[in-house]
């Protein structure tokens, strides 16, 4: 409902909490939610999308979010060929 888009996986998407795991969200969101600054943990593919991993921050978060269902607008599942997902993936290797 903040307009903050997170990538990842969820195990059961029927809870409350939702819980995330290997979180990653879009760089360009940290300029406009004042997150995290640290632009070397990027994640980065063709078509100028660019991924942080959720756990680089400075704080030293795990890498996973818990996120209250009623401030959920929707969830989907990515193709295969998704450039997120590619991206996400080539990250992991």
């Amino acid at each position: 409902v903040n307009g903050e888009i997170f990538y990842g996986q969820i195990a059961d998407v029927k809870t409350d909490p939702v819980v995330m795991a290997n979180a990653y969200y879009n760089y360009d969101q940290t300029k406009q939610t004042g997150a995290s600054k640290d632009t070397s943990k990027t994640v980065e593919e063709t078509g100028n999308i660019r991924l942080v991993k959720r756990g680089k921050e400075t704080h030293g978060p795990d890498g996973s979010l818990d996120i209250v269902r009623a401030q959920v607008l929707f969830m989907e599942r990515l193709k295969a060929d998704s450039k997120v997902l590619q991206a996400i993936l080539q990250y992991e290797k």
